[in-house]
């Protein structure tokens, strides 16, 4: 008896969460960011051995490069994302160059506000990378032969063999965002 009594309590545990998230991702929770901070602070960061990179979009705004990351948890466990990449263009022999970062992308006219990110296993999350780029004036735009993600709360970070040319070294970032957005 005990047995069945426990079992219905799980499974009416486990409809509530279904319930709330499935509101909570379709935006019908009365406090969707506040329930995804709750679910999120439940979840430890993601590491970046837990994730690697999908597919990388490119696009241009207002005179500026952009690339949209793709990172998807590869592991079996759950994590979240939330804030900035730390980023870092990477030299010859993927050597760290020293490049300001600012936290948005003036580009870009979709919302840039901060929210917990919760990646299932195979989930997909994703950040937009602009910078300024100018072919006819090499010296204020030295070529870089790619780029480090860092992970916000977390150690670590991937790499992207991608060669861009940000000029005065100057580099823009979104927060992470669920799934795999296109840059508007």
């Amino acid at each position: 008896m005990k047995t069945k009594a426990l079992a219905a309590a799980v499974a009416a545990t486990a409809a509530a969460v279904v319930a709330t998230a499935a509101g909570v991702v379709a935006g019908t929770s009365p406090r969707p960011q506040q329930a995804m901070r709750e679910v999120a602070a439940d979840v430890a960061p993601c590491a970046a051995s837990q994730l690697s990179l999908g597919p990388l979009r490119t696009g241009a705004a207002s005179g500026e490069v952009l690339y949209t990351v793709a990172v998807v948890n590869r592991s079996t466990t759950t994590c979240s994302l939330a804030g900035f990449p730390r980023l870092s263009l990477l030299g010859a022999g993927g050597v760290a160059l020293a490049a300001p970062v600012r936290q948005g992308v003036a580009a870009l006219s979709q919302s840039q506000a901060v929210r917990p990110v919760v990646l299932a296993p195979r989930g997909t999350a994703s950040v937009t990378v602009g910078f300024a780029e100018d072919p006819s004036d090499a010296a204020a735009c030295p070529p870089a032969r790619g780029l480090a993600l860092g992970l916000p709360g977390a150690a670590g970070s991937l790499s992207l063999g991608v060669p861009l040319g940000p000029c005065h070294g100057s580099l823009q970032t979104t927060p992470f965002v669920a799934g795999d957005s296109q840059p508007r």
